[in-house]
């Protein structure tokens, strides 16, 4: 588990998620319909709450307050409806916050169908002069996130994940027993700051790397050893 900082949080969903039927329940509530498009998710106490009874029955249907401060339990329930995708894509799911790209929910299955159930805890900040905490996920999941860049590649145990290029994004990382070498190779493409996440249960790293002008179309390596 990990903490989010925040006074109020409003949560999107995401992942690949759509051709997938979902019920989702979230501290026990039920969340959504089945599709989760569109789906907002608050904490209980938000001021946006006393708006809600206003809205048009459609509007209510896609939004949720049952975050709270502390724990929060996840029940999430799947079935693949499509055979389009070949090969098909795997089931995967995340919260990410308005203000933060990088889940701080996150799960996959290789299933076509099944149920998950998990924890997550929220941190609400209560005082604006707090720094903002970096949110890397539940602390069972284990995945990559970059920002932009012209070139994004990580290897895992020598077979190569998901390739980005010109665009950040999430990569599963399915770690073995033992020691797991992670190998990230990038093309920054821009000077200033760029940076990229790495979650596993057992370690998590925000990588920042400032980067000269010299440097902004020459390939980066980094090498890590991960271990489960």
């Amino acid at each position: 588990m990990t903490s989010q900082d925040t006074k109020h949080i409003k949560a999107f969903v995401s992942g690949h998620n759509s051709n997938y039927d979902v019920q989702l329940k979230i501290n026990g509530k039920p969340v959504g319909k089945g599709d989760l498009s569109g789906l907002k998710i608050f904490n209980e106490e938000h001021p946006f709450k006393d708006q809600l009874k206003d809205m048009p029955p459609f509007v209510q249907d896609r939004i949720a307050f049952v975050l709270k401060e502390g724990e929060n339990t996840i029940e999430i329930k799947f079935d693949r409806r499509t055979q389009n995708f070949n090969p098909p894509r795997k089931f995967s799911f995340g919260l990410r916050s308005s203000i933060e790209y990088i889940p701080f929910y996150y799960v996959s299955s290789e299933k076509e169908s099944g149920t998950i159930t998990s924890k997550f805890d929220l941190k609400f900040k209560k005082d604006k002069s707090e720094k903002e905490k970096v949110t890397l996920g539940n602390k069972d999941a284990a995945f990559i996130y970059s920002q932009r860049m012209d070139v994004f590649q990580a290897t895992l145990n020598g077979k190569s994940l998901m390739y980005f290029g010109g665009t950040g994004g999430l990569t599963d990382l399915h770690l073995i027993k033992g020691t797991n070498t992670l190998e990230i190779k990038y093309v920054p493409g821009s000077e200033g700051e760029i940076s990229y996440y790495i979650q596993t249960p057992n370690f998590t790293k925000k990588v920042i790397k400032k980067i000269p002008k010299d440097q902004v179309d020459e390939l980066q390596i980094d090498v890590y050893e991960l271990k489960e």
